[in-house]
């Protein structure tokens, strides 16, 4: 199993792919109302100027 988050627009990309490269997987496409975390969050809202080091 893969667990992918992704914008909606490269959702859409993949989508494609799929059903031309691999017609017979099985994938699940939710929204989401909100992602929080590294590469999601905050550099997106702050700039990257403001980012917090990682730990």
């Amino acid at each position: 199993m893969i667990l992918c988050v992704m914008e909606q627009q490269e959702a859409v990309y993949l989508k494609r792919v799929l059903q031309n490269q691999e017609p017979s997987s099985f994938v699940i496409f939710l929204n989401a109302s909100e992602i929080i975390g590294r590469g999601f969050s905050f550099s997106k809202f702050y700039g990257a100027e403001n980012k917090k080091s990682a730990p």
